[in-house]
């Protein structure tokens, strides 16, 4: 090869080398551009999936939250149904017992007697709302003190129309009174007060509501008699 073509030949390589150099210039900088756009670009990207993350994270606690409230007001409706059906039920077991009768079993009557046999030969009467129940539940007390040794009087008053006759008992008065009550004459209250005590707290111990009275003018002939009014079942 001559000097004439090895000069050409540089002269090729030459124009190559520009090109390649100026294609090199080129993609440095078309590198340095869109890697500078790239990463802008990404810091973007990242800002905004940050901010939908923060939403989302919100709406997953608003959701938990609403879930929460949701499941708090479960548990307070099934609370208050709760409530409702036990009042429900002790309003049936109320009903039931006022519809039940006032008795007495054999285990509260030996009690009471046992009570009151201390006061054996103490004098009583009766009175009553005449209702079958109520005349039935008069008849267990009177039997109690009975076997107690007290003994049973009839009831006397001024008034005969108020006088109620029972087969093989004593006659015993009619009483408006609800529940029961026990009676004395004032002027007896020193010697009885004790006794009518007594009597009350036995009954109540047995769960029969029993007050004690003293009263002054009394439609009753029998002032040395402790009273019993058995009046009808108190609603």
């Amino acid at each position: 090869m001559d000097k004439a073509q090895l000069e050409t030949l540089l002269g090729r390589i030459d124009v190559w080398l520009l090109i390649f150099g100026v294609v090199v210039v080129v993609g440095v900088a078309g590198e340095s551009f869109f890697g500078i756009r790239h990463w802008w670009n990404s810091r973007k990207l990242q800002a905004i999936q940050h901010i939908e993350d923060e939403q989302r994270e919100e709406k997953i606690a608003q959701l938990n939250k609403e879930s929460g409230s949701f499941q708090l007001q479960i548990a307070q409706a099934n609370e208050r149904a709760a409530n409702a059906e036990r009042s429900a039920a002790e309003s049936r077991l109320a009903l039931e017992k006022i519809r039940l009768p006032r008795r007495l079993t054999k285990e509260q009557r030996a009690r009471i007697t046992d009570k009151m046999h201390v006061f054996a030969g103490t004098q009583f009467d009766a009175a009553l709302n005449t209702g079958q129940e109520t005349q039935e539940f008069l008849i267990e007390i009177e039997d109690a003190l009975r076997s107690a040794g007290w003994m049973q009087v009839d009831w006397s008053n001024d008034f005969e129309d108020v006088i109620f006759s029972r087969t093989g008992r004593p006659k015993a008065g009619v009483s408006s009174h609800s529940g029961v009550v026990i009676e004395v004459h004032k002027e007896n209250a020193a010697n009885f007060q004790p006794i009518a005590q007594a009597l009350m707290d036995a009954l109540n111990g047995e769960g029969v509501a029993t007050e004690v009275k003293y009263v002054g003018t009394f439609k009753n002939n029998n002032p040395k008699a402790v009273h019993i009014i058995v009046g009808e079942k108190p609603k």
